[in-house]
């Protein structure tokens, strides 16, 4: 993951990189372990995670009807165990 989006940095560095999860309304994912690998690794991660459908804008953009605005993952101190 280090070669791809980069060192882990302090929790409060931004790489300005951002992560999308698309998952379908009854999934478990994003799993928090990897949403916590991204943000260690300074991105902001947005995910569908009930099911919506988001729309990125910016600025003076107007927002869509039908369309969700979401926040962004926030770092998870427990996480799900990992099974091999």
């Amino acid at each position: 993951m280090d070669m791809i989006v980069g060192p882990i940095l302090p929790l409060e560095e931004k790489n300005g990189k951002i992560a999308f999860a698309a998952v379908s309304m009854n999934s478990d994912h994003p799993k928090k372990m990897v949403v916590n690998a991204f943000i260690r690794r300074g991105c902001n991660v947005y995910s569908t995670i009930k099911g919506n459908t988001i729309c990125h804008h910016y600025g003076d953009m107007p927002v869509r009807t039908g369309w969700s605005i979401v926040d962004h993952h926030s770092f998870e101190t427990k996480v799900e165990d990992w099974e091999v």
